[in-house]
């Protein structure tokens, strides 16, 4: 088995198990045993669950970042949301995983923020949070919802609601 195969595993039988389970709950063994895996193998690639968790919520905050990164422009914001939302729907089990493990964190990360608040004034700092606050709150609610409405709803939805 392929190094690479062996982590996706991992970490697709990790938000199955936090479908059901609290992150606190879930111990390497069973991780192991539902992903067909030696501890060994977890271990080579991972310190602990926590590790495997902080490696997650790191990969989707990259890829959120990244699509921030597209929203140079009222052309730009609006691709930046539509691929957050067909991201979101193409992977909802992650996203409710990177929710529940990080419940009170928002979709705009501690990077962005300090780019924000570097270039920008104290008023703006809290438009920033207000922003990250709505957009969280939607996608959750999105997802909880099962995606019903579509990527194109949700993406004019925000850019009705967030146009600045």
């Amino acid at each position: 088995m392929c190094r690479e195969s062996a982590v996706k595993r991992i970490k697709k039988n990790f938000i199955l198990l936090l479908q059901t389970k609290e992150l606190h709950e879930i111990k390497v063994a069973q991780l192991c045993k539902l992903a067909e895996i030696n501890r060994s193998t977890f271990y080579a690639h991972f310190i602990d669950i926590y590790d495997l968790s902080e490696k997650i919520t790191t990969e989707i905050e990259d890829k959120y970042l990244y699509m921030v990164n597209l929203a140079g422009d009222s052309v730009g914001l609006k691709q930046a949301f539509f691929e957050l939302f067909a991201d979101v729907k193409k992977n909802p089990k992650i996203y409710q995983a990177y929710f529940k493990i990080n419940p009170t964190k928002g979709l705009l990360f501690k990077e962005h923020d300090e780019k924000t608040g570097e270039r920008h004034n104290d008023f703006l700092k809290y438009n920033s949070i207000f922003f990250r606050t709505g957009i969280t709150s939607v996608v959750k609610l999105w997802l909880e919802n099962v995606c019903e409405e579509s990527i194109e709803e949700m993406t004019a939805l925000v850019l009705n609601k967030y146009s600045f």
